[in-house]
């Protein structure tokens, strides 16, 4: 079943006085559950694309629905409040808070969404936490972690609100080959827990082959 549907979807920037396009008309539907790859070559609009699923940019033109409801072009309030509820975000280059511990990091959108009581925020935090196997590090700041720990950080903080779409961009991007392996196979097992979508951007082989579905960016998109 559909849960996001993209229809037309097209996003221009102005550079230079010259108009770019990243994509040009894309029609693409993500169901509920799967692990959907996104694939392409750098520039073919990959983050664009999990940006504007996230609400965190807006198309040039077309409709993006989620649950069939138009979210395209909603209010900043109603936008970050659909955020804060349905999607969780983790990012190649981590975007940890750096002067905030892991607990404080993983925390934080619980406090901004208000949504566990203060008595249990402690008890949430600490559960993500050893779900991602950090409950011993928890005091500990992005400094004092490795590039695998702070990913696991991350999406301990990209899940602790029970989103319901994960989006993760080039998540094992900064990591050698031996943590990428380690934080797919957190992310896989993670997925596997429950009826979550993930929707993953990746040129990563490794990342390709555990897809349930993939979309090559590199044979929908129309540059002009």
């Amino acid at each position: 079943m559909g849960i996001v549907r993209l229809t037309n979807v097209t996003k221009n920037y102005i550079h230079n006085k010259h108009k770019v396009c990243v994509f040009n008309n894309l029609d693409i539907e993500v169901n509920s559950g799967e692990f959907l790859i996104i694939k392409g070559a750098s520039g073919s609009g990959k983050s664009t694309l999990l940006n504007i699923i996230g609400t965190l940019e807006k198309p040039t033109s077309g409709k993006v629905t989620l649950f069939g409801k138009d979210i395209s072009h909603g209010g900043i309030h109603e936008l970050s409040e659909l955020r804060l509820r349905t999607f969780g975000f983790i990012y190649q280059a981590f975007n940890l808070i750096h002067f905030l511990t892991a607990f404080d990091n993983v925390q934080l959108p619980l406090l901004l969404s208000g949504h566990v009581r203060s008595a249990e925020l402690e008890r949430f935090v600490h559960e993500m936490l050893g779900r991602v196997g950090l409950a011993h590090r928890a005091r500990h700041y992005p400094a004092e972690l490795s590039g695998g720990e702070q990913q696991r950080v991350a999406i301990a903080r990209a899940l602790v609100n029970n989103p319901t779409i994960v989006l993760a961009d080039e998540p094992t991007g900064n990591l050698d080959k031996q943590t990428s392996g380690e934080i797919l196979y957190l992310m896989k097992q993670l997925h596997g827990e429950g009826s979550r979508t993930f929707i993953v951007a990746t040129h990563d082989d490794e990342v390709v082959k555990v897809g349930t579905r993939i979309i090559d960016l590199n044979y929908l998109t129309v540059g002009v």
